[in-house]
């Protein structure tokens, strides 16, 4: 699997970006997705592999998409799988349910609006909005600050090296 995906990202990176086609840049979107979505998460797990090496490289492949693995880590797996499906007035709520709020419906709790019979229509281009949002802002802003989703990341950002790594 990870080798279809990586060889498909990069032959759509050489032909879209590198020779400038549009319509293949989409692909490269979409495998790029596949690297989150299939390599990354299952190594952020520790599901990858039975080998912590591999799947600490596998989770780098966040890195390699443009987005930040250190800061996803926080997100889903201390904001996410700590709440799961948990929807409170507190602080203790799963981000995952709460991303794309008004737009999206993620849970029973959430109130029902007209166009939540749409959103699996919509849905995709804005979680595509929402990952271009947690690239350019959210990430960035986890690094600076050291708090993500709520939470202190001095485990990762306080390593001066990791703060390199993420700015490189």
């Amino acid at each position: 699997k990870t080798l279809l995906i990586m060889t498909c990202w990069c032959l759509t990176y050489y032909y879209g970006v590198i020779q400038d086609s549009l319509l293949v840049t989409l692909f490269f979107g979409f495998w790029s997705a596949e690297i989150g979505l299939s390599i990354q998460h299952d190594g952020s797990h520790g599901a990858y592999s039975n080998s912590p090496l591999l799947n600490r490289v596998a989770a780098w492949g966040m890195d390699l998409i443009g987005a930040s693995t250190f800061a996803w880590e926080y997100q889903h797996i201390v904001g996410h799988h700590a709440y799961t499906n948990l929807v409170s007035d507190c602080a203790e709520s799963d981000s995952d349910v709460l991303a794309g709020v008004p737009f999206m419906r993620m849970h029973d709790s959430q109130q029902k609006r007209w166009h939540h019979r749409y959103q699996h229509i919509f849905g995709p281009a804005l979680f595509s909005l929402l990952t271009i949002n947690k690239v350019f802002v959210s990430d960035i802003q986890s690094a600076l600050t050291g708090e993500c989703a709520g939470f202190q990341m001095d485990g990762r950002y306080g390593k001066t090296s990791n703060k390199y790594r993420f700015w490189l």
